[in-house]
């Protein structure tokens, strides 16, 4: 944006990602990522020997194997998830975030056309890697963004039109991404707004609680269940220059 450039970003979403690993497929990975015999036997274990089955209203069902997917709720879900997703960034040319199941590319161009095109043939890419490795994109939540600054904005004339498998990638303004609401134009109004709704439910609670709770217990449900809420990425979203939301922030605190 420094630059005069303009960003395109897309928020890919793949669907029931957990679930959809292929145990094969990642022992696979993980003997190219040089674990030993051993650690393999052990990952198949952890993987393949499991059942799963439905309680409900006292009524349990039958048994049924598990074919695919990490376990979800443990320490090792997220960790062989990254493993099996972890050359996804060799398969496209712009730049590559990710964090468990949310990935992100990127890239800048002097005009929308230039980035409409690196943009597509990325997600071509990433078409070919979910076919590799038996992944599916959830189309209507994989969302196309155009970043860059208000002066900049005001000379586009269209948003972006990345095609993928077939389809035109819809555009969003304000997409949250890991807790955060990221607006196209860097602005956090909405960010800060969440953060301050967030921090108004914990102090009516806490105005509710308090006269049974000595200082320190009071002290601690502040730090557990507002600071937490001011804390998370404030580098990120806390040099807003929306002076007035930012003091309303402070207020609350």
């Amino acid at each position: 944006m420094e630059n005069g450039l303009i960003n395109g970003i897309v928020f890919i979403d793949l669907r029931k990602a957990f679930d959809m690993v292929d145990t094969d497929l990642l022992l696979r990975k993980l003997t190219i990522y040089k674990c030993d015999f051993l650690t393999l036997s052990w990952f198949k274990s952890y993987l393949q020997c499991r059942e799963q089955c439905v309680q409900f209203k006292g009524n349990l069902s039958s048994s049924m194997p598990s074919l695919q997917g990490v376990p979800q709720g443990s320490i090792l879900g997220p960790l062989l998830f990254i493993a099996f997703i972890n050359d996804l960034p060799l398969y496209v040319n712009s730049n590559t975030d990710m964090y468990a199941d949310d990935s992100t590319i990127y890239s800048s161009a002097k005009t929308i056309e230039e980035l409409n095109v690196k943009l597509t043939h990325d997600m071509c890419n990433v078409h070919t890697w979910c076919s590799n490795n038996n992944m599916v994109i959830n189309n209507s939540k994989t969302k196309a963004m155009v970043m860059t600054s208000y002066q900049r904005a005001a000379t586009l004339n269209s948003n972006l039109h990345v095609q993928f498998n077939g389809m035109k990638l819809t555009n969003t303004e304000n997409e949250k991404l890991l807790g955060i609401i990221v607006n196209n134009n860097l602005c956090w109004k909405l960010q800060i707004d969440k953060v301050a709704r967030s921090l108004n439910k914990g102090i009516h609670l806490l105005r509710q609680i308090k006269e049974y709770l000595p200082i320190r217990y009071r002290v601690l449900y502040y730090k557990c269940f507002l600071q937490t809420h001011i804390d998370y990425c404030s580098t990120v979203w806390g040099q807003s220059t929306d002076v007035t939301r930012i003091h309303k922030l402070q207020k609350l605190q």
